[in-house]
């Protein structure tokens, strides 16, 4: 397939499209400056086929996002897309804490991006623009016009997966106040890189 270049503002609507256009059971989002290390990488994802969870690998000092997510087909096929907004790692990770369907994989991948290795300083990189760090722009990722349509759409997951025999209590406990969302999140954030979900706002998540 061949695009007209979207840039970095429109990063999602890549995934989107490509996504619709696959036929794996499996979605892993990719980059042109990444590799794995890891050998029959997989045949691991393949192991957590009968499973509806957002797959993470280790990457980015094990960043307590999945940087590069792992999701099954069904996640799409219910949805109708993967994410509306540009930061879709962000976006997923966040429903799958919501959800408690995050899970690590012992798969290693190097992201050769400059900013973590000191290579392939590009004009794309040079150029990149993100929508994150500026809450009180319409676009930003922490936007409370997007951080309640995340936890929304997290419903339509749920229903899901209660019908599919999947549990949800730690959702219900979310929504009555009796489970802090981000517990595992925190719990995940060995070195500290979301040190931000320590006063983010809507920490208490009412439905």
């Amino acid at each position: 397939m061949s695009f007209e270049p979207l840039g970095y503002t429109r990063l999602n609507e890549y995934v989107n499209t490509l996504a619709l256009a696959s036929d794996s059971d499996w979605l892993f989002f990719w980059n042109d400056d990444a590799f794995v290390e890891t050998k029959s990488w997989d045949s691991i994802i393949q192991t957590h086929d009968d499973e509806f969870k957002l797959l993470a690998v280790h990457t980015h000092n094990d960043h307590p996002y999945s940087i590069f997510p792992i999701v099954p087909r069904a996640w799409l096929t219910h949805m109708g897309y993967l994410s509306p907004h540009q930061i879709s790692d962000a976006w997923l990770s966040q429903q799958a804490y919501l959800l408690d369907i995050w899970e690590r994989i012992p798969v290693n991948v190097v992201h050769d991006r400059h900013d973590l290795t000191g290579n392939n300083d590009d004009a794309t990189f040079q150029n990149r623009v993100m929508f994150e760090g500026n809450p009180s722009s319409t676009r930003d990722f922490h936007h409370p016009t997007w951080s309640r349509y995340r936890i929304d759409e997290c419903e339509k997951l749920a229903e899901y997966m209660r019908t599919n025999g999947i549990s949800t209590d730690w959702w219900e406990a979310v929504k009555s106040n009796k489970q802090d969302p981000w517990a595992k999140l925190k719990v995940n954030d060995i070195n500290k890189q979301m040190v931000q979900f320590n006063h983010i706002p809507g920490t208490t998540i009412r439905i």
